[in-house]
């Protein structure tokens, strides 16, 4: 017997039951990590569901840039459908199983209630029109369910196949095919779900593609070799047709003259007249993904390879998104971190990881390479007149920078907040350093490093003498194949460059120096593990079997990022807790004794007593803009997808 239906998902073994929740809190927002792939705009074009490479959905509740989009749980899509419902959205995921969930959402997308649509046959196709629900089957059905979980069935021929239906403001229509002939049928959605007044369509050979005009009087097929025909309902005539050159997906009528279809990475509107006069969308953003486009209201709106949407529309094209997503190399600042999203464009985040500042540093006078060393403070390497020169700078007083010196060449800059000390690696002979008043942005200037190491040697660590008996920096090198540490030990009263003290590893490989100079190895006798040395003498212990990445705390405590999991350890050597995370690629410990992580493009901030996390942040500057958001390769689940805040 064939079984179907709309039933809450309340308990197992249960029948169809009715829970209504009160309104859960609004989710937090999160970007997509990946390209979308999967896209559906509510009718009147004020609402989307979205889902990425990843098989990740997102609600965007609203499209003017005032709500984020939130977090769906869902299997894996392969089509979706949203419409608005009143004062609720109402969203259904096709999954790869023919099953189709139902959500029933707030307008801030949190979840209210959800259904599942299930049988025994298979659903190919989902519509939703208001609070209702239109699916095609594999069994050349299609089934109509209300919000009262009650279900209509409509069936053709034997002879016959469903092989499309589309829906536009309130209508349905179906195409139904069979050997010899076609029609397109109006769906009677209100009362009993019945079959309305069809018109013949002159070529049986037709294609699945179906669409239907914002006023219902056209309706579009799709012909073999790249063809469509438009329709005059109420005549019954072909109004127009012509063909589509490699034309990708047919996606439907933005209004009565103007049919939309995406070729070659671009939306093509065709003319509607006596033929289809093609022409290119102008603006027109890129469609990476023909199947991430479709129509709602006036807008044709597209999912861009950022994770993005692109809403074009009659005041042209429009990008909703997050200006800045994800994260990429993090620097701990005295009140805050930053992280350089592009090699110019960075974020200022505060102790929650909100947003305080943005900044694009390719703006700045002669920019060439640049740290952010305050919270509205810059170094950076200018290159005017065919020098390099070091310059601070206040980004809220940019026409007024402060020059420190000049180098051979853009080099490197590496800012230590807890020193507030600036080295500067340009000079050929010596690394430069610089003690910064970051408030009144002045600098005195310290003895230079004086370089024995090669040029391409990873830069120094800096390091206060109190703490590190006496010693002012640290460096590494790799020479003729073996690895060199270089020590510093200031002379005081003086400017002469300082000439290192060079020795062999005495371990192993070393994956990071701490504040007190130590070299932390990662060894294997007897087993893996890493271990810490200043000289020849053995300062710390961790058993660890792989490190991606390492972060020592000035307590003494080790943060190790090994695949999938970040696991600390006191100073003892001792696990202190251990959590799952998925491509963890950065750790930094803040000035507040804080973790903090970079793990599936998410940033979070973690309590080192607990091991929870107590701050998160996937993406900054949400909303809607005239320039295409930045674009990271990701391509990875996002933390912020199941993490508590």
């Amino acid at each position: 017997m064939r079984r179907s239906g709309l039933a809450l998902l309340a308990c197992a073994g249960c029948g169809p039951v009715h829970v209504v929740l009160a309104a859960p809190p609004a989710p937090p927002g999160v970007p997509h990590t990946a390209e979308i792939a999967e896209l559906a705009v509510s009718d009147r074009g004020d609402a989307a569901l979205s889902a990425d490479d990843l098989g990740s959905v997102r609600v965007w509740p609203t499209l003017d840039g005032t709500r984020e989009p939130v977090v769906l749980a869902s299997a894996r899509p392969r089509a979706l459908a949203i419409d608005r419902a009143g004062d609720h959205l109402v969203a259904a995921v096709l999954d790869d199983a023919g099953t189709v969930t139902v959500s029933v959402l707030a307008a801030s997308g949190a979840v209210l209630r959800r259904a599942q649509l299930g049988g025994d046959v298979a659903v190919e196709q989902v519509l939703v029109l208001g609070d209702r629900v239109v699916v095609r089957r594999a069994d050349q059905s299609l089934e109509r369910c209300d919000p009262s979980a009650h279900c209509a069935r409509l069936s053709v021929d034997p002879s016959q196949r469903i092989a499309a239906i589309a829906a536009r403001n309130g209508e349905a229509i179906a195409l139904v095919t069979s050997r010899t002939a076609a029609d397109v049928r109006r769906i009677e959605l209100e009362g009993a779900l019945r079959w309305g007044a069809s018109v013949a369509v002159s070529e049986a050979a037709v294609t699945d593609v179906l669409a239907l005009s914002p006023d219902h009087q056209s309706f579009a097929v799709g012909l073999p070799d790249h063809r469509v025909a438009v329709y005059d309902r109420s005549t019954g005539r072909i109004a127009a047709a012509g063909p589509t050159p490699e034309a990708e997906r047919a996606v439907g009528f933005l209004d009565r003259e103007q049919l939309v279809t995406v070729r070659a990475e671009m939306l093509v509107l065709g003319e509607v007249g006596a033929g289809v006069d093609l022409w290119v969308a102008n603006p027109t953003p890129v469609v990476s993904n023909p199947a991430a486009v479709a129509l709602g209201g006036d807008l044709i709106v597209t999912g861009t390879a950022a994770g993005g949407l692109a809403l074009s529309g009659p005041g042209g094209v429009r990008y909703l998104g997050w200006h800045d997503v994800g994260g990429g190399n993090l620097q701990v600042l005295r009140d805050g971190l930053v992280v350089e999203v592009t090699a110019t464009e960075h974020v200022w985040l505060d102790g929650a990881l909100a947003a305080t500042r943005t900044a694009s540093f390719d703006k700045l006078r002669d920019f060439r390479d640049g740290v952010a060393i305050g919270p509205h403070q810059v170094a950076y390497f200018a290159f005017p007149g065919g020098h390099a020169a070091i310059e601070l700078v206040d980004l809220d007083h940019p026409e007024s920078p402060h020059e420190l010196g000049t180098e051979p060449v853009v080099g490197r800059l590496v800012w230590d907040a807890g020193l507030g000390q600036l080295a500067v690696d340009g000079e050929p002979s010596a690394i430069d350093r610089f003690a910064i008043d970051v408030d009144r942005l002045t600098a005195t200037r310290l003895a230079p490093l004086e370089r024995t190491l090669p040029p391409d040697a990873p830069p120094p660590r800096l390091l206060d003498p109190a703490r590190a008996g006496g010693y002012v920096a640290v460096a590494l090198a790799l020479v003729d194949g073996r690895e060199l540490i270089a020590r510093y030990r200031e002379a005081p009263g003086t400017l002469a460059p300082i000439a290192p003290a060079v020795t062999d590893v005495p371990r192993g490989e070393v994956r990071a120096f701490d504040a007190r100079g130590a070299a932390w190895q990662l060894t294997a006798d007897p087993g893996l593990a890493l271990t810490a040395t200043i000289g020849p003498r053995v300062i710390g212990h961790v058993p660890l079997a792989l490190a991606t990445d390492l972060a020592i705390g000035d307590d003494g405590r080790v943060a190790a990022a090994t695949p999938n999991t970040v696991v600390l350890y006191d100073a003892a050597g001792r696990e202190l807790w251990r959590r799952g995370w998925w491509t963890t690629t950065s750790l930094r410990f803040d000035r507040r004794g804080r973790l903090i992580v970079l793990a599936g493009s998410a940033l979070v901030a973690v309590d080192p007593a607990s091991g929870q996390v107590i701050a998160r942040a996937c993406g900054w500057g949400f909303g809607l803009g005239g320039e295409p958001p930045v674009q990271n390769e990701l391509d990875e689940p996002s933390l912020c997808e199941d993490s508590p805040r």
